[in-house]
């Protein structure tokens, strides 16, 4: 499986100040070439947010390993796929995720 990274000033990744655990933002943009000239195209998340009612989150997409995170919201609009997450409290990976996008130092 190739996993593609998107720059983070194309995520517009919030944390929440009321809580802490929560963020938002863009997981993948439309219409424009990633670091590997892949193009994402509208509509292409569709069908998986229709039939993921309650989707988990983990780190790198590695679904070995344990979830890091829920998604609350997950939609498409005209800029990309817009989700709305929750970290889990409590696993050490989550905490180190939840630092990194605080301080902006994690790529998409």
């Amino acid at each position: 499986m190739e996993h593609l990274k998107l720059a983070l000033d194309l995520c517009n990744i919030k944390m929440n100040q009321d809580e802490p655990y929560t963020f938002e933002g863009y997981a993948s943009v439309f219409n424009g070439d990633d670091d590997v000239g892949d193009t994402i195209l509208k509509g292409t998340f569709l069908n998986t947010i229709t039939n993921n009612k309650s989707p988990i989150g983990f780190f790198n997409h590695k679904h070995e390993s344990v979830p890091i995170c829920k998604w609350l919201e997950l939609k498409e609009d005209d800029y990309g796929l817009w989700v709305k997450g929750k970290l889990t409290q409590g696993i050490t990976l989550a905490e180190e995720i939840r630092l990194a996008m605080q301080a902006g130092t994690i790529d998409g």
